[in-house]
Protein backbone atom coordinates (compact mmCIF):
# COMPACT_ATOMS: atom_id res chain seq x y z
CA UNK A 1 0.00 0.00 0.00
CA UNK A 2 2.91 2.23 0.34
CA UNK A 3 4.67 1.19 -2.74
CA UNK A 4 0.90 2.38 -4.25
CA UNK A 5 0.78 5.61 -2.59
CA UNK A 6 4.73 6.68 -3.86
CA UNK A 7 4.08 5.46 -7.53
CA UNK A 8 0.81 7.69 -7.69
CA UNK A 9 2.67 10.58 -6.02
CA UNK A 10 4.09 11.32 -9.58
CA UNK A 11 2.44 13.70 -11.74
CA UNK A 12 1.40 12.24 -14.70
CA UNK A 13 0.44 9.22 -12.62
CA UNK A 14 -2.16 11.28 -10.19
CA UNK A 15 -3.42 12.51 -13.33
CA UNK A 16 -3.78 9.23 -14.83
CA UNK A 17 -5.66 8.15 -11.46
CA UNK A 18 -7.66 11.69 -11.12
CA UNK A 19 -8.96 10.77 -14.75
CA UNK A 20 -10.07 7.31 -13.63
CA UNK A 21 -11.93 8.49 -11.23
CA UNK A 22 -14.03 11.43 -13.36
CA UNK A 23 -17.50 9.26 -13.35
CA UNK A 24 -17.37 9.34 -9.73
CA UNK A 25 -18.99 11.57 -7.47
CA UNK A 26 -15.72 12.44 -4.95
CA UNK A 27 -12.43 11.89 -6.14
CA UNK A 28 -10.36 10.15 -3.51
CA UNK A 29 -6.02 10.22 -2.99
CA UNK A 30 -4.37 7.43 -2.04
CA UNK A 31 -3.48 7.88 1.87
CA UNK A 32 0.46 7.16 2.84
CA UNK A 33 1.07 3.75 5.33
CA UNK A 34 4.21 4.82 6.80
CA UNK A 35 2.01 7.51 9.11
CA UNK A 36 2.35 7.65 13.41
CA UNK A 37 -1.08 8.00 13.56
CA UNK A 38 -2.85 4.51 13.56
CA UNK A 39 -6.14 5.95 11.47
CA UNK A 40 -3.69 6.50 8.50
CA UNK A 41 -3.37 2.49 8.00
CA UNK A 42 -7.03 2.13 8.28
CA UNK A 43 -7.48 5.31 5.72
CA UNK A 44 -5.10 3.50 3.31
CA UNK A 45 -7.12 0.48 3.07
CA UNK A 46 -10.42 1.69 3.17
CA UNK A 47 -8.93 4.41 0.58
CA UNK A 48 -7.65 1.51 -1.89
CA UNK A 49 -11.23 -0.32 -1.97
CA UNK A 50 -12.87 2.15 -2.76
CA UNK A 51 -10.94 3.28 -5.54
CA UNK A 52 -9.76 -0.41 -6.55
CA UNK A 53 -11.46 -0.22 -10.18
CA UNK A 54 -10.01 3.66 -10.65
CA UNK A 55 -6.28 2.25 -10.23
CA UNK A 56 -6.45 -0.90 -11.91
CA UNK A 57 -8.05 1.20 -14.98
CA UNK A 58 -5.10 4.19 -14.25
CA UNK A 59 -2.19 0.98 -14.24
CA UNK A 60 -3.57 -0.14 -17.54
CA UNK A 61 -3.42 3.94 -18.74
CA UNK A 62 -0.25 3.81 -17.94
CA UNK A 63 1.04 0.73 -19.66
CA UNK A 64 -0.72 1.29 -22.81
CA UNK A 65 0.79 4.70 -23.32
CA UNK A 66 3.77 5.05 -26.03
CA UNK A 67 5.10 8.01 -24.22
CA UNK A 68 5.53 6.80 -20.85
CA UNK A 69 8.79 6.54 -19.30
CA UNK A 70 10.42 2.70 -18.45
CA UNK A 71 10.07 3.05 -14.55
CA UNK A 72 6.77 4.15 -14.89
CA UNK A 73 5.72 1.44 -17.13
CA UNK A 74 7.85 -1.50 -15.26
CA UNK A 75 6.53 -0.16 -11.82
CA UNK A 76 2.86 -0.20 -12.84
CA UNK A 77 3.25 -4.00 -14.46
CA UNK A 78 4.74 -4.53 -11.01
CA UNK A 79 1.94 -3.23 -9.16
CA UNK A 80 -0.86 -4.82 -11.63
CA UNK A 81 0.44 -8.09 -11.07
CA UNK A 82 0.35 -7.68 -6.99
CA UNK A 83 -3.20 -5.80 -7.16
CA UNK A 84 -4.54 -9.26 -9.45
CA UNK A 85 -3.03 -11.42 -6.26
CA UNK A 86 -6.42 -12.94 -4.58
CA UNK A 87 -3.78 -13.22 -1.96
CA UNK A 88 -3.71 -9.70 -2.12
CA UNK A 89 -7.65 -9.00 -2.31
CA UNK A 90 -8.16 -11.52 0.75
CA UNK A 91 -5.46 -9.84 3.02
CA UNK A 92 -7.08 -6.14 2.73
CA UNK A 93 -10.46 -7.93 3.71
CA UNK A 94 -8.47 -9.07 6.93
CA UNK A 95 -7.36 -5.96 8.04
CA UNK A 96 -10.86 -3.93 6.90
CA UNK A 97 -12.16 -6.64 9.24
CA UNK A 98 -9.74 -5.92 11.97
CA UNK A 99 -9.80 -1.98 11.34
CA UNK A 100 -13.97 -2.07 11.67
CA UNK A 101 -13.58 -3.10 15.15
CA UNK A 102 -10.32 -1.43 16.69
CA UNK A 103 -10.39 1.72 13.86
CA UNK A 104 -13.79 3.28 16.00
CA UNK A 105 -12.18 3.11 19.44
CA UNK A 106 -8.99 4.06 18.51
CA UNK A 107 -10.89 7.10 17.09
CA UNK A 108 -12.89 7.94 20.17
CA UNK A 109 -10.23 7.33 22.72
CA UNK A 110 -8.29 10.03 21.25
CA UNK A 111 -11.71 12.51 21.64
CA UNK A 112 -10.88 15.26 24.57
CA UNK A 113 -14.48 14.29 25.72
CA UNK A 114 -13.73 10.85 26.72
CA UNK A 115 -13.39 9.82 30.31
CA UNK A 116 -12.08 6.67 32.06
CA UNK A 117 -15.45 5.74 31.89
CA UNK A 118 -16.35 5.41 28.41
CA UNK A 119 -12.31 4.24 28.44
CA UNK A 120 -12.79 1.19 30.26
CA UNK A 121 -16.59 0.53 27.89
CA UNK A 122 -14.81 1.05 25.13
CA UNK A 123 -12.13 -1.31 25.57
CA UNK A 124 -13.96 -3.80 27.06
CA UNK A 125 -16.45 -3.87 24.22
CA UNK A 126 -13.53 -4.01 21.69
CA UNK A 127 -11.61 -6.99 23.44
CA UNK A 128 -14.86 -9.15 23.59
CA UNK A 129 -15.13 -8.93 19.77
CA UNK A 130 -11.61 -9.53 18.90
CA UNK A 131 -12.27 -12.71 21.50
CA UNK A 132 -15.06 -13.70 19.93
CA UNK A 133 -13.60 -13.49 16.27
CA UNK A 134 -11.42 -15.77 17.60
CA UNK A 135 -13.40 -18.21 19.47
CA UNK A 136 -13.00 -21.59 18.03
CA UNK A 137 -16.68 -21.84 17.92
CA UNK A 138 -17.02 -18.71 15.24
CA UNK A 139 -13.56 -18.42 13.75
CA UNK A 140 -14.44 -20.46 10.66
CA UNK A 141 -17.76 -18.85 10.14
CA UNK A 142 -15.78 -15.69 10.44
CA UNK A 143 -13.21 -16.84 7.76
CA UNK A 144 -15.78 -17.81 5.59
CA UNK A 145 -18.08 -14.64 5.53
CA UNK A 146 -14.49 -12.54 4.98
CA UNK A 147 -13.68 -15.27 1.94
CA UNK A 148 -16.80 -14.71 0.19
CA UNK A 149 -16.44 -10.67 0.35
CA UNK A 150 -13.10 -10.37 -0.65
CA UNK A 151 -14.51 -13.74 -3.33
CA UNK A 152 -17.33 -11.19 -4.87
CA UNK A 153 -14.75 -8.50 -5.23
CA UNK A 154 -12.38 -9.99 -6.91
CA UNK A 155 -15.25 -11.32 -9.27
CA UNK A 156 -16.60 -7.69 -9.43
CA UNK A 157 -12.83 -6.90 -10.66
CA UNK A 158 -12.10 -10.15 -12.79
CA UNK A 159 -9.84 -10.86 -10.95
CA UNK A 160 -9.08 -14.93 -10.60
CA UNK A 161 -9.68 -16.30 -7.02
CA UNK A 162 -7.83 -19.27 -7.51
CA UNK A 163 -4.50 -19.11 -5.09
CA UNK A 164 -1.88 -20.09 -7.35
CA UNK A 165 1.67 -21.35 -5.65
CA UNK A 166 3.65 -24.53 -5.59
CA UNK A 167 3.04 -27.17 -2.95
CA UNK A 168 6.36 -27.72 -1.01
CA UNK A 169 6.94 -31.07 0.82
CA UNK A 170 10.17 -31.27 3.06
CA UNK A 171 12.55 -34.13 2.76
CA UNK A 172 11.95 -36.78 4.86
CA UNK A 173 14.75 -38.32 6.39
CA UNK A 174 16.26 -41.37 7.33
CA UNK A 175 13.93 -43.39 9.80
CA UNK A 176 11.76 -40.86 10.01
CA UNK A 177 7.95 -42.05 10.15
CA UNK A 178 5.98 -38.56 10.42
CA UNK A 179 5.11 -36.65 7.04
CA UNK A 180 4.31 -32.77 7.23
CA UNK A 181 0.83 -31.42 5.68
CA UNK A 182 1.75 -29.20 3.02
CA UNK A 183 -0.81 -26.30 3.22
CA UNK A 184 -1.34 -24.12 -0.01
CA UNK A 185 -4.64 -22.16 -1.13
CA UNK A 186 -6.59 -20.90 1.41
CA UNK A 187 -6.80 -23.31 4.31
CA UNK A 188 -2.75 -21.33 4.21
CA UNK A 189 -4.02 -17.97 4.19
CA UNK A 190 -6.55 -19.02 6.98
CA UNK A 191 -3.45 -20.76 9.53
CA UNK A 192 -0.57 -18.47 8.67
CA UNK A 193 -2.50 -15.51 8.20
CA UNK A 194 -5.72 -14.88 9.45
CA UNK A 195 -5.51 -16.74 12.87
CA UNK A 196 -1.80 -15.18 13.81
CA UNK A 197 -3.44 -11.87 13.05
CA UNK A 198 -6.26 -12.78 15.82
CA UNK A 199 -3.90 -14.45 18.08
CA UNK A 200 -1.78 -11.37 18.18
CA UNK A 201 -3.99 -8.73 18.72
CA UNK A 202 -5.56 -10.56 21.68
CA UNK A 203 -2.19 -11.19 22.83
CA UNK A 204 -1.17 -7.13 22.56
CA UNK A 205 -4.54 -6.21 24.02
CA UNK A 206 -4.29 -8.36 26.97
CA UNK A 207 -0.66 -7.13 27.26
CA UNK A 208 -1.30 -3.16 27.23
CA UNK A 209 -4.61 -4.01 29.53
CA UNK A 210 -3.26 -6.57 32.04
CA UNK A 211 -5.37 -8.03 34.55
CA UNK A 212 -4.24 -5.23 37.51
CA UNK A 213 -5.05 -2.49 34.66
CA UNK A 214 -8.32 -4.08 33.77
CA UNK A 215 -9.21 -4.36 38.07
CA UNK A 216 -8.70 -0.88 38.46
CA UNK A 217 -10.51 0.34 35.41
CA UNK A 218 -13.71 -1.86 36.58
CA UNK A 219 -13.23 -0.47 39.77
CA UNK A 220 -13.31 3.04 38.22
CA UNK A 221 -15.82 2.14 36.24
CA UNK A 222 -18.17 1.64 39.25
CA UNK A 223 -18.48 5.34 39.46
CA UNK A 224 -20.68 5.73 36.17
CA UNK A 225 -23.66 7.51 35.82
CA UNK A 226 -24.44 3.81 34.49
CA UNK A 227 -23.51 1.94 37.66
CA UNK A 228 -25.29 4.50 39.72
CA UNK A 229 -28.40 3.76 37.89
CA UNK A 230 -27.82 0.37 38.13
CA UNK A 231 -25.84 -1.31 40.89
CA UNK A 232 -27.52 -1.82 44.02
CA UNK A 233 -24.61 -1.46 46.81
CA UNK A 234 -20.95 -1.07 47.03
CA UNK A 235 -18.33 -2.62 49.55
CA UNK A 236 -15.34 -1.57 50.54
CA UNK A 237 -13.53 -4.36 49.15
CA UNK A 238 -15.00 -3.93 45.68
CA UNK A 239 -12.55 -0.62 45.14
CA UNK A 240 -9.27 -1.78 46.94
CA UNK A 241 -7.11 -0.80 44.32
CA UNK A 242 -8.69 2.29 43.33
CA UNK A 243 -8.16 3.79 46.55
CA UNK A 244 -4.90 2.64 47.72
CA UNK A 245 -3.90 3.95 44.46
CA UNK A 246 -5.13 7.71 45.00
CA UNK A 247 -5.39 7.26 48.74
CA UNK A 248 -8.78 7.70 49.28
CA UNK A 249 -10.96 6.32 52.54
CA UNK A 250 -12.21 3.01 51.04
CA UNK A 251 -15.14 2.54 54.20
CA UNK A 252 -15.97 6.33 53.66
CA UNK A 253 -16.12 6.26 49.82
CA UNK A 254 -18.83 3.31 50.38
CA UNK A 255 -21.09 5.11 52.44
CA UNK A 256 -21.11 7.40 50.64
CA UNK A 257 -21.59 5.82 47.58
CA UNK A 258 -24.64 4.26 48.98
CA UNK A 259 -26.23 7.17 50.19
CA UNK A 260 -25.98 9.45 46.72
CA UNK A 261 -26.94 6.65 45.02
CA UNK A 262 -30.79 6.93 45.95
CA UNK A 263 -30.39 10.72 45.65
CA UNK A 264 -28.60 10.39 42.13
CA UNK A 265 -31.59 8.69 40.61
CA UNK A 266 -34.13 10.95 42.23
CA UNK A 267 -32.86 14.10 41.41
CA UNK A 268 -31.67 12.77 37.81
CA UNK A 269 -35.50 11.79 37.53
CA UNK A 270 -36.40 15.39 38.29
CA UNK A 271 -33.52 16.94 35.85
CA UNK A 272 -34.97 14.52 33.47
CA UNK A 273 -38.83 15.87 33.63
CA UNK A 274 -37.45 19.36 33.71
CA UNK A 275 -35.57 19.03 30.55
CA UNK A 276 -38.61 17.83 29.07
CA UNK A 277 -40.66 20.17 30.19
CA UNK A 278 -38.25 22.47 28.80
CA UNK A 279 -38.63 20.82 25.24
CA UNK A 280 -42.48 21.23 25.18
CA UNK A 281 -42.22 24.72 25.85
CA UNK A 282 -39.18 25.84 23.66
CA UNK A 283 -38.96 25.21 19.60
CA UNK A 284 -35.91 26.63 19.11
CA UNK A 285 -32.30 26.04 19.29
CA UNK A 286 -32.84 25.20 23.09
CA UNK A 287 -34.92 21.78 22.13
CA UNK A 288 -31.32 20.69 20.67
CA UNK A 289 -29.25 21.49 23.25
CA UNK A 290 -31.47 19.64 25.71
CA UNK A 291 -31.57 16.64 23.55
CA UNK A 292 -28.17 16.77 23.32
CA UNK A 293 -27.73 16.86 27.29
CA UNK A 294 -29.80 14.29 27.56
CA UNK A 295 -28.07 11.84 25.09
CA UNK A 296 -24.76 12.92 27.01
CA UNK A 297 -26.17 11.83 30.03
CA UNK A 298 -27.97 8.27 28.34
CA UNK A 299 -24.12 7.10 28.44
CA UNK A 300 -21.25 5.83 31.15
CA UNK A 301 -19.45 9.09 32.14
CA UNK A 302 -18.31 10.73 35.21
CA UNK A 303 -19.88 14.56 34.33
CA UNK A 304 -23.43 14.16 35.18
CA UNK A 305 -23.09 12.62 38.91
CA UNK A 306 -20.35 15.32 39.67
CA UNK A 307 -22.78 18.15 38.19
CA UNK A 308 -25.36 16.98 40.53
CA UNK A 309 -22.76 15.96 43.76
CA UNK A 310 -21.64 19.85 43.38
CA UNK A 311 -24.76 20.55 43.99
CA UNK A 312 -24.84 18.44 47.00
CA UNK A 313 -23.42 18.76 50.76
CA UNK A 314 -22.16 15.89 52.95
CA UNK A 315 -20.40 13.95 50.40
CA UNK A 316 -16.36 15.38 50.49
CA UNK A 317 -14.70 11.75 49.64
CA UNK A 318 -16.87 10.81 46.79
CA UNK A 319 -16.95 14.59 45.39
CA UNK A 320 -13.53 13.87 46.05
CA UNK A 321 -13.01 10.76 44.14
CA UNK A 322 -14.86 12.08 40.77
CA UNK A 323 -12.58 14.95 41.07
CA UNK A 324 -9.86 13.11 40.51
CA UNK A 325 -11.59 10.62 38.13
CA UNK A 326 -12.46 13.22 35.45
CA UNK A 327 -9.27 14.93 35.56
CA UNK A 328 -6.90 11.83 34.94
CA UNK A 329 -6.19 11.87 31.15
CA UNK A 330 -7.54 8.80 29.16
CA UNK A 331 -4.51 9.09 26.52
CA UNK A 332 -1.50 11.20 25.65
CA UNK A 333 -2.85 12.20 22.10
CA UNK A 334 -3.39 15.72 23.07
CA UNK A 335 0.12 16.51 24.41
CA UNK A 336 1.00 14.76 21.40
CA UNK A 337 -0.41 16.96 19.05
CA UNK A 338 0.96 19.82 20.70
CA UNK A 339 4.50 18.37 20.12
CA UNK A 340 3.86 18.02 16.49
CA UNK A 341 2.57 21.57 15.83
CA UNK A 342 5.81 22.63 16.59
CA UNK A 343 7.52 21.19 14.17
CA UNK A 344 5.32 23.25 11.64
CA UNK A 345 5.21 26.43 13.87
CA UNK A 346 9.31 26.42 14.80
CA UNK A 347 11.10 25.30 10.97
CA UNK A 348 14.00 26.89 9.74
CA UNK A 349 12.56 30.42 8.62
CA UNK A 350 12.10 31.09 12.21
CA UNK A 351 14.98 29.87 14.00
CA UNK A 352 15.41 33.00 16.01
CA UNK A 353 11.90 33.14 17.15
CA UNK A 354 11.53 34.30 20.91
CA UNK A 355 10.20 32.22 23.43
CA UNK A 356 6.73 34.51 24.09
CA UNK A 357 6.44 34.56 20.44
CA UNK A 358 6.77 30.82 19.73
CA UNK A 359 4.38 29.78 23.17
CA UNK A 360 1.73 32.05 21.51
CA UNK A 361 1.60 30.47 18.36
CA UNK A 362 1.79 26.93 19.76
CA UNK A 363 -1.62 28.01 21.97
CA UNK A 364 -3.52 29.01 18.87
CA UNK A 365 -2.17 26.15 16.42
CA UNK A 366 -2.91 23.98 19.19
CA UNK A 367 -6.56 25.02 20.54
CA UNK A 368 -7.94 25.94 16.87
CA UNK A 369 -11.03 24.97 17.54
CA UNK A 370 -11.04 27.90 20.27
CA UNK A 371 -9.68 30.44 18.03
CA UNK A 372 -12.16 29.48 14.93
CA UNK A 373 -15.19 30.87 17.50
CA UNK A 374 -13.94 34.05 17.97
CA UNK A 375 -14.44 36.94 15.33
CA UNK A 376 -11.45 39.28 13.66
CA UNK A 377 -13.35 41.87 14.86
CA UNK A 378 -12.61 40.88 18.74
CA UNK A 379 -9.34 40.09 18.19
CA UNK A 380 -8.18 43.91 16.45
CA UNK A 381 -10.38 45.42 18.90
CA UNK A 382 -8.21 43.39 21.84
CA UNK A 383 -5.02 44.43 19.96
CA UNK A 384 -5.48 48.05 19.70
CA UNK A 385 -6.28 48.08 23.58
CA UNK A 386 -2.85 47.02 24.42
CA UNK A 387 -1.09 50.88 23.61
CA UNK A 388 -2.57 54.32 22.65
CA UNK A 389 -1.06 54.57 18.87
CA UNK A 390 -2.86 51.58 17.69
CA UNK A 391 -5.80 52.39 19.36
CA UNK A 392 -5.77 55.84 17.14
CA UNK A 393 -5.10 53.55 14.05
CA UNK A 394 -7.03 50.96 14.50
CA UNK A 395 -10.24 52.28 16.45
CA UNK A 396 -12.82 54.11 14.80
CA UNK A 397 -14.67 56.96 16.43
Amino acid sequence: LEELYVFFSGHKRNDAFMEAQKSTKYKHQLKRVVCTRWNSKQAAVETTLTCFGAILSAIAYLTSEDDMDSATISGALGISARLRDFRFVLTLHILKAIFQVAGPVSRQLQGVVVDLAMAAQLVTNCREQFAFMRDSKHVDDVWQSLVQEATNFAETHEINTVIVERRKIRKRMDGEESRDEAMTGLHRMKVEVFIPVLDEICAQMNDRFCDEQAQLLQEISLFSSGNLRRRPQLQASNIRILCSTYNFDAEAVAVEYAEFRSAYKTLEGQISNTSQLANSENNNSDTIDTSVDQGRASLNNFLSPLQLLSQLTGYPHLLRVYWTLLTLPVTSCSAERALSKLRIVKNRLRSTMSDPWLKSLMILAAEKDLVDKLSNDAIIDCFAQSSNSLKQLLLFR
